[in-house]
């Protein structure tokens, strides 16, 4: 199943080409059909890695924010359409030390 078709339906999310994070806050996201987005796949087939995953790069976010402020000032990045979802060009971000 390729999820980021899945995600870019209009059916399942307004305006589903933007990037809305705040999409996956917590009371607007029980809004959403259960299927419209599994990274992780789903019953018996379902990654076995998908809370140890999710654990970890909860926190390694939080470290990272912790530690630098991030800037970005290279225009939009789109998603690539394949299999696999990836920026359409290298991400340049400069990580600054918050002293």
């Amino acid at each position: 199943m390729s999820t980021q078709h899945a995600s870019l339906k209009e059916s399942n999310f307004e305006d589903a080409t933007k990037f809305h994070p705040e999409r996956w806050l917590k009371p607007d996201a029980e809004d959403y059909h259960a299927f419209a987005s599994i990274p992780f796949g789903h019953g018996a087939r379902k990654c076995l890695g998908q809370n140890m995953a999710e654990t970890m790069m909860s926190l390694l976010a939080i470290r990272v924010l912790q530690k630098y402020k991030l800037e970005y000032h290279y225009g939009d990045v789109n998603p690539t359409r394949s299999f696999i979802a990836r920026p359409d060009r290298p991400i340049k971000i400069r990580f600054i030390d918050q002293i």
